[in-house]
């Protein structure tokens, strides 16, 4: 049985030779999950930022690290929405 992948909105087909693995994780598990990756991924820009802050005349601003940020956000926020 072939079937059918998203990657962006596009079909994708499965590649010669891959196999993937479908696992059923409870819900509570997966929320907890995607907060952890938010406290790691997040929390560890954040420092550097004010560890670079802390050290050099020139710092890096509100609107720079929204944008070093904002993807990480909106690929969990994303995330949370999808039925596992």
């Amino acid at each position: 049985m072939t079937r059918k992948y998203t990657l962006n909105g596009l079909e994708k087909s499965q590649p010669n030779g891959a196999t993937y693995i479908v696992k059923s994780v409870p819900k509570k598990k997966y929320l907890r999950d995607i907060l952890h990756r938010l406290r790691d991924d997040v929390g560890v820009i954040i420092g550097a930022v004010e560890v670079h802050n802390k050290a050099h005349k020139d710092k890096i601003g509100f609107f720079p690290l929204v944008r070093m940020v904002m993807p990480i956000i909106e690929v969990i926020a994303s995330s949370e929405g999808r039925s596992s």
